[in-house]
């Protein structure tokens, strides 16, 4: 196996003896030789690797089935307003295009919950003209014009739109469509554009837009007029995206209120944001530059920003606390003054919330145990934090020896996304393979319709053979097609080899998300441990991010393919057990629930310790080169033996970013406001607090992100509404800089023969001196 067996690096080569690790009790002694990361090493865990191999091709055998037997078009056929596949069921065979009567409706936000409430109705081709019903001037003379260019639902019979007053009631009832506009297919659904010299055909209920106070606006009336002149293009489709924006917000506010005020507040806050996007994307990029230049000075001065961080925020919570308290008092000595009337702006009704004493007394409760906790941690911990600033400082002094691994993250983002996509086509294929299935429906109910094949309700039919066995006898024309029974679309007669297929679809999206961040934990690893062990760091290789990933790729796949494997069979299996709770939620059997909420916080716990021991293993695999049951058992030793230490710095390290983070982003937002309450813009807004809280939440996710290595999970595979979960780069060196400095005590005693190589900072934070 060359591919996982590489040549030997000019590293310091050790025997047997020099990599055997002690027993669990015993700590580990010292080794003269002992330089860091060996490279006399071999391929580890080979039948792991095998299996992974084997499995990778079998996932790429079911994706060439699935390609080969499935139809993504099957999932995509249209279905008109009474629930007919358009060109799949039998009164629709012939007509495989759908067009909508009012598309502007397709447009809400709440269409993938209910459905396009516009009629739909399929058709046989897509229409080539602009026709409306108002503007054609409808008359005896021209009735038959009028009638040939409608568009009705399949039980309308155009010989009895006798008169123009007749189709004027089909309009209002929308069994026809007022308008109709050239289209093109787009996925079989007619869409359309309106041409610059169709404006005039536009339905006045779609020219004319209700006046909102406080808008910019423009009607659909005013857009078409505009002239398209060439400097003016991207100035009017930048108008329109802020109308259809608005739009789209407004429809998912009406989902849960109709009040206008509601209304006119969302559109309001959109057209604050459209029109200050430039300069929140400037303070965003600014928020770029302050995370870079926060990482460049933690080397030099970690100390100091660390504390500031922690005295800053507990400052604000003591200004909250202050403050909170004395408005509280204020407004119940004066409770008459506090009463004002809410108006219907958004500013007016914050002002109302802040004008009760109710709202100042839950505040100054939450601020106070906030504060309260904070100080109590920070009492208890302090030792801890000392500590943890000075392995914040040699992380970030790990960062700026290697720095290119800030954009390693990129990797294994990439890889995960092209594994999702990957999976996630599969699964679309897959879900397209099968015969689909018809029955005979409505046939009980029909007067008219009778088939001369003997066909009755329920059976299984084809659409073809109904069409031409079933006649409804109330009809002389259109072939007398059946209305009220039909050969309907029911399921697809799915393979069960496929169902098997779907379950290794299913493994191999977890397997190999879990496999590419184990990847880039090793790597990382590999890389910081090199650094580490580098006596003169001056001398640590220019490529180490390059040798650790050829060093992975060489000879521990096997080990990253057998840690994925366990943590992907517990991310299945808690899957499992919420799909089994969404499931069961109807039944509402308080034992069962217990007994699922008790499994799913087991496997929880059980998921989050293998992840930590994982990340472990890979560290001590990255350094001795041991298959994973070895590392693992090393590392649960090394840790058992100094698991307060270890647990301790970990947390609160994490805790110390966490407040760099939060003080990045609220600092941004502060400027923010700031900028936006003064006279510097051209154009106040309505709400200055509205670009402030994106520019937080911006600042926030891009801190993260510069101090991310990977994503180690994917929490939406099972719950669609959440997000990546995002380990920090710094969290994970300290975890490595833990481990090796443990490591690095019980090896070394600091003496001339047996000297620490832990930096001099960190020697004096843990006690320790060379002597």
């Amino acid at each position: 196996m060359g591919l996982c067996c590489g040549s030997n690096d000019r590293v310091t080569k050790h025997s047997k003896e020099d990599i055997q690790q002690p027993s669990e009790s015993e700590p580990l002694k010292y080794d003269p030789d002992f330089k860091g990361p060996l490279s006399k090493r071999s391929c580890t865990d080979l039948p792991c690797l095998f299996l992974f191999v084997t499995f990778l091709c079998a996932w790429g055998y079911v994706a060439y089935y699935a390609v080969q037997h499935g139809d993504l078009n099957r999932l995509l056929v249209p279905i008109d307003s009474d629930g007919r596949k358009c060109g799949v069921d039998s009164e629709v065979r012939d007509e495989p295009y759908l067009v909508f009567f009012n598309i502007t409706e397709c447009a809400k936000i709440d269409v993938p919950i209910s459905g396009c409430s516009t009629t739909q109705v399929c058709v046989s081709q897509c229409p080539d003209h602009d026709f409306d019903f108002e503007s054609a001037n409808c008359n005896p003379s021209n009735l038959n014009e009028i009638r040939a260019k409608l568009i009705c639902k399949q039980n309308v019979k155009k010989t009895d739109l006798t008169t123009c007053q007749i189709i004027r009631e089909y309009i209002k009832s929308e069994r026809c469509a007022q308008t109709v506009q050239q289209s093109t297919s787009l996925a079989n659904r007619c869409v359309s554009n309106i041409p610059e010299g169709q404006c005039a055909l536009v339905p006045k209920q779609f020219r004319q837009q209700q006046p909102t106070p406080n808008t910019k606006i423009k009607s659909a009336a005013e857009q078409c007029k505009e002239q398209r002149e060439l400097e003016n293009i991207l100035e009017e489709k930048i108008a329109k995206l802020q109308s259809f924006l608005a739009r789209y917000v407004n429809n998912l506010i009406s989902v849960v209120t109709k009040d206008n005020r509601v209304h006119q507040t969302s559109q309001m806050i959109v057209e604050d944001i459209l029109e200050s996007w430039r300069m929140i994307l400037l303070f965003v990029a600014c928020s770029v530059v302050a995370s870079l230049i926060h990482i460049t000075m933690l080397r030099w001065i970690a100390k100091p920003l660390v504390w500031i961080s922690i005295i800053g925020v507990i400052a604000a919570l003591s200004y909250g606390v202050y403050y909170s308290f004395h408005e509280y008092q204020k407004i119940r000595a004066n409770p008459v003054a506090a009463h004002v009337n809410v108006s219907p702006n958004l500013s007016s009704l914050v002002n109302s919330w802040f004008k009760s004493d109710q709202t100042w007394l839950w505040i100054l409760i939450v601020l106070s145990v906030i504060l309260t906790v904070l100080l109590l941690v920070v009492l208890v911990l302090r030792k801890r934090i000392v500590i943890a600033i000075a392995l914040v400082k040699e992380g970030s002094k790990a960062v700026s020896a290697s720095f290119s691994t800030v954009f390693f993250p990129l990797v294994p983002w990439i890889l995960q996304a092209a594994v999702i996509v990957f999976s996630v086509l599969v699964l679309l294929f897959l879900a397209s393979i099968g015969n689909p299935v018809y029955k005979i429906n409505g046939l009980n109910v029909s007067l008219t319709c009778i088939c001369t094949n003997g066909y009755k309700e329920g059976d299984i039919c084809d659409p073809v053979t109904f069409n031409e066995n079933c006649r409804d006898s109330s009809r002389v024309y259109d072939q007398g097609r059946c209305l009220d029974a039909a050969c309907h679309f029911q399921e697809v007669d799915t393979p069960s080899i496929v169902r098997f297929f779907h379950a290794l679809n299913v493994i191999g999206f977890f397997w190999c998300i879990c496999f590419v961040s184990a990847f880039s934990e090793m790597v990382l690893a590999f890389t910081f441990a090199t650094w580490y062990w580098t006596h003169q760091k001056s001398r640590l290789p220019f490529f180490v991010l390059t040798r650790g990933v050829t060093r992975t790729i060489f000879y521990h796949l096997g080990t990253l393919a057998f840690g994925s494997l366990i943590i992907a069979i517990c991310k299945i299996i808690r899957a499992f057990l919420e799909y089994l709770d969404h499931k069961l939620k109807r039944y509402d059997n308080g034992v069962t629930r217990a007994i699922l909420c008790c499994c799913r916080c087991f496997f929880w716990c059980l998921e989050s310790f293998l992840k930590f021991l994982n990340t472990n293993a890979y560290i001590m695999c990255a350094i001795y080169g041991k298959n994973f049951c070895s590392s693992a058992k090393d590392a649960f030793s090394l840790l058992t033996r100094n698991v307060l230490r270890v647990i301790a710095l970990d947390k609160v390290t994490g805790f110390l970013f966490f407040l760099s983070k939060l003080l990045l982003a609220s600092g941004m937002a502060a400027v923010t406001y700031t900028y936006f309450d003064s006279d510097l813009p051209k154009t106040q807004l309505n709400y200055p607090f509205v670009p402030a809280v994106l520019v937080f939440i911006g600042t926030y996710i891009i801190a993260s992100v510069f101090f991310s290595v990977y994503s180690v999970a994917v929490d939406t595979i099972y719950k669609p509404t959440r997000y990546l979960n995002i380990t920090y780069i710094q969290i994970l060196i300290f975890s490595i800089i833990i481990a090796i400095a443990v490591e690095d005590i019980e090896r070394n005693d600091g003496s001339a023969e047996r000297p620490f190589y832990m930096s001099k900072g960190l020697q004096k934070i843990l006690g320790k001196k060379q002597k």
